[in-house]
């Protein structure tokens, strides 16, 4: 992330006025707001339920709900329920 992405998203208020005006790269400024959107999120629940295995898709949604990496496994458990279910 750079000084600079988090500076453009600070500077117009969000994601999609700072891609228009910045002229920064798109990417750039999508990995600046997913990190500072990251460092805001809260933070998993503690006890209660056992939390599910990565490798599988409520992993997957569990990263993406705490804004948390989605790592190879989980991505790809994703791409195979997305093939199996939606694209049938």
């Amino acid at each position: 992330m750079t000084v600079r992405a988090e500076q453009a998203i600070a500077r117009y208020g969000d994601l999609n006025t700072a891609v228009e005006r910045s002229g920064l790269p798109a990417q750039e400024l999508h990995y600046a707001w997913y990190d500072m959107q990251a460092a805001n999120a809260d933070p998993p629940p503690a006890g209660g339920r056992k939390l599910a295995e990565c490798g599988t898709i409520g992993a997957h949604r569990r990263h993406l709900r705490y804004r948390e990496p989605v790592d190879p496994a989980c991505r790809q458990a994703y791409v195979d329920w997305y093939a199996k279910t939606k694209l049938t």
